[in-house]
């Protein structure tokens, strides 16, 4: 098991608490989508080049990804996806934590994703106000197929906090380069992060002692009796 780069945590606002007296942020819209603004946030469409001599415009929308089934194939069909990324995690974050969900979209003209970006606003007693992707969760942050996509997303968290006095915004990623998209966040590193190298064949899957390994062949058997299945 080798260490990997340190996931980072892109900030913008408030550094301390006695800097967030209050934050209000317009609450989701009842329908599924809600544009929010143009690729460059300043409220009209512009042109970006994507993919050489091709250009389309992006938008980004506030969308509810349990109901917008692009959201779950993007993750899926993404390199990048993670299961934090997907709408059974978010949901599960919003019904057991309560957080308004705040989830953001990138899509051009014809409504095809572009990138995504999930999002809770959260409140702590010391921490503040917060947008943040994700809480309770070791990284997440924007999936998108392209830097230009990846900043209007960006852009449009940056905006949303900037609306509100003393409010920050939060982003795990792996990532330490997105302070170059937009100007007005920084990267910092916030932990080191470890990967394991699963083999093919489970049988050659060893983790500790044997006690550890009968641990876990007692809970997997376990999950399989109740019907717990990985696709």
């Amino acid at each position: 098991m080798e260490p990997r780069a340190r996931p980072y945590r892109v900030r913008w606002g408030a550094r301390t608490a006695r800097d967030q007296p209050g934050l209000m942020l317009r609450s989701q819209s009842e329908t599924p989508r809600r544009e929010l603004s143009r690729l460059s946030g300043t409220g009209r469409e512009d042109e970006a080049m994507l993919g050489g001599a091709t250009t389309a415009r992006l938008r980004v929308v506030e969308t509810d990804p349990l109901h917008d089934p692009r959201w779950a194939n993007w993750v899926a069909d993404h390199p990048d996806g993670l299961i934090f990324h997907h709408p059974a995690w978010l949901q599960v974050l919003q019904e057991a934590f309560g957080y308004a969900p705040a989830h953001l979209a990138c899509e051009d003209a014809h409504g095809q994703l572009q990138g995504i970006l999930p999002l809770f606003r959260i409140r702590g007693l010391v921490t503040g106000h917060r947008l943040s992707s994700l809480p309770r969760t070791p990284v997440a942050g924007p999936l998108a197929c392209d830097d230009q996509a990846r900043a209007a997303l960006l852009r449009t968290a940056v905006e949303q906090v900037q609306s509100a006095r003393g409010a920050r915004l939060q982003v795990k990623t792996l990532s330490s380069d997105l302070d170059r998209l937009v100007d007005s966040i920084v990267c910092t590193p916030r932990r080191v992060t470890y990967v394991l190298a699963l083999p093919e064949r489970s049988d050659d899957l060893h983790l500790g002692s044997s006690r550890n390994v009968g641990r876990i062949k007692w809970a997997v058997n376990k999950a399989a009796r109740h019907g717990v299945e990985v696709v």
